[in-house]
């Protein structure tokens, strides 16, 4: 049988051209498939004159579709490049009508610019500004792959997103929509917890998990169904990485443990004037074995540990030991005194194997050391100064008591953790390091100086700036409200 091969032949793959450019397979839903719907991207269909053999086609004929994929490899959500962004006027324009008009034209119209906002604006703040592209893109490609298949994760995407476009613009109608995506990513997740087979094995699920309690500390209104997220994500890690050992990407398993005791540290150090409870919150057994795995298996070996760290930035310990700390100061008193020297004992480790304490106003260690490793060591330091500080209280008989108290501000510890801070004053890779948030929050009560104050004050309000994160407005109201109490708030 011959065949003509001068001349191209009509192909005989189906579906849009996003899907095929995509690589993706396609359910060929007219005029919108079901995955350019779910993703909201812009479904096009091919024209009789594209489909053609592009093994038969010249280079340049096949030059625009390398440079399309090559687009949505860049953008996960592939829109109209005359829309504007997230933070758009259209965006605005829609939030200012009516409430009940503007509700059913964000259901309606928006969703596809959520989508974009998450992967434009909000995946990157949920994820520490230097972490290592391979942690970064492991965990964009594992959501990317599994949005379509899971309409729970398509749920929890758009309430995040949603979420933290409110904080961006302060919309009611967002607002409303973000509780309802949340509202739908919970029934969701009831349906597939009840259905799904192997748990342990879902990452879809794990993932949907996950992106709820980080709404919880991004958002300003799931703050206190925390505990129930991190608790499921934190079983299904049990299961998978310590029981049954399931097959996984150690990239992943990092990403999701450095995850999980984030968490944990997070919603078990609460605010300082809330009485200490972690009996629903922090798991020690969980904590230890996640903290020994981390340790044993470093994918990216740095010079400084928390370095390329996806989530946690700073040795897993010192967050460990700050709510050991936390605990000790809850009670009315220690019954062995043992406890308190041993304590002291490993702060001074830390302190010599991390601060070096070459001088009181001198963060910077080691001209040679770059950039990202003098930001990974100094957090570490805020938090390893915060943990001195709070033991020499107690030593002090600082016990029972919720608040810390006002600490001597010529200490070389006051005086180094300011250096700290006036050396990262513009820094936006300081701000959206995320970790050390609590640390500095903390040394906010030791501070009374008004100069001091103002860095405190200054430095939580570029967080909330460049990040939006809701926790930060529970952190600065907490510390506002302690400083007007004892007048010194400036």
């Amino acid at each position: 049988m011959s065949h003509s091969i001068g001349a191209p032949r009509l192909r005989v793959k189906t579906g849009c051209q996003t899907c095929r450019t995509s690589k993706k397979k396609c359910d060929e839903g007219r005029p919108v498939c079901q995955r350019c719907l779910s993703l909201g991207w812009k479904c096009e269909w091919p024209t009789p004159e594209s489909l053609i053999d592009r093994r038969r086609a010249t280079l340049r004929k096949r030059r625009p579709g390398r440079w399309r994929r090559q687009q949505q490899l860049n953008a996960t959500v592939a829109d109209d490049p005359n829309v504007e962004g997230p933070r758009c006027s259209e965006v605005v324009r829609i939030c200012n009508t009516s409430a009940s008009l503007a509700h059913q034209a964000l259901s309606r119209d928006i969703k596809p610019h959520i989508f974009k906002y998450f992967i434009d604006e909000y995946y990157d703040l949920i994820l520490l500004p230097k972490c290592h592209p391979k942690y970064y893109w492991t965990f964009f490609r594992e959501i990317e792959r599994l949005l379509p298949k899971y309409q729970t994760l398509q749920s929890t995407v758009l309430a995040n997103a949603a979420s933290h476009l409110d904080s961006t613009i302060e919309s009611a109608s967002l607002q409303e929509l973000s509780l309802t995506y949340y509202s739908q990513a919970l029934q969701g997740l009831q349906e597939l917890l009840g259905s799904a087979p192997q748990l342990e094995e879902n990452n879809g699920l794990l993932i949907s998990i996950m992106l709820l309690y980080t709404l919880g500390v991004t958002g300003k209104s799931a703050y206190g169904d925390i505990p129930g997220h991190m608790k499921a994500a934190a079983k299904i890690a049990t299961l998978r990485y310590f029981e049954r050992q399931a097959a996984t990407s150690q990239r992943f398993e990092r990403l999701v443990l450095e995850s999980v005791l984030y968490s944990m540290f997070m919603t078990s150090m609460g605010l300082w004037s809330e009485d200490f409870n972690s009996n629903n919150t922090f798991d020690l057994t969980f904590w230890l074995r996640a903290e020994q795995s981390l340790n044993r298996t470093n994918v990216f070996p740095a010079s400084f540990p928390g370095v390329d760290s996806p989530v946690i930035g700073v040795p897993p310990g010192l967050l460990k030991l700050l709510l050991f700390i936390r605990q000790l100061r809850n009670g009315s008193a220690i019954s062995n005194a043992y406890l308190l020297a041993d304590l002291r004992s490993e702060i001074s480790r830390w302190e010599h194997s991390i601060i070096c304490r070459p001088g009181p106003d001198s963060p910077g260690l080691d001209e040679s050391e770059d950039v990202q490793c003098q930001l990974a060591r100094d957090a570490a330091s805020l938090f390893i100064i915060t943990a001195s500080i709070l033991t020499q209280k107690m030593v002090d008989g600082d016990l029972g008591t919720t608040i810390p108290q006002v600490h001597d501000p010529d200490s070389w510890e006051l005086r180094r953790a300011m250096s700290i801070l006036r050396k990262y004053q513009e820094n936006e890779t300081w701000s959206r390091f995320f970790t050390s948030t609590i640390p500095v929050y903390t040394m906010g009560f030791f501070t009374a100086r008004s100069e001091d104050i103002h860095l405190i004050r200054q430095d939580l309000q570029r967080r909330w700036d460049f990040t939006k994160f809701g926790h930060l407005l529970l952190c600065r109201s907490d510390l506002e409200a302690t400083w007007a109490r004892r007048g010194c708030a400036g």
